[in-house]
């Protein structure tokens, strides 16, 4: 986890914050607004957008050796953006010290 974090923490001020671990909580807001609300052609309203923003934010995620604090309350992470390619690099190398050259990973 700390290894995936400190790889987020590299791409973050590299995409000037767009790569963004943190949104979980936007996310939950609107998947929370469409579950109440299926069908809606409108979001959220702008005061429950603006609350959620004040939660996000990966300058405020600490990743050191053995530790990951999130220091505003709220906070969460997602890591669907990397996660998948990252496994997937991993389980490459795994295999590449088996010996296999050429593999599929699905």
């Amino acid at each position: 986890m700390v290894e995936l974090l400190s790889i987020c923490a590299n791409i973050h001020p590299l995409t000037d914050g767009f790569f963004d671990p943190s949104v979980q909580p936007v996310w939950n807001l609107y998947a929370h607004h469409f579950r109440r609300s299926p069908g809606s052609a409108r979001g959220p309203d702008l005061d429950a957008q603006s609350r959620v923003r004040e939660r996000i934010g990966f300058e405020r995620v600490v990743v050191e050796a053995g530790r990951v604090e999130l220091l505003g309350p709220g906070m969460a992470l997602t890591l669907n953006g990397i996660a998948q390619g990252y496994i997937s690099d991993r389980i490459a190398a795994l295999l590449a010290r088996a010996g296999i050259s050429h593999a599929l990973l699905t």
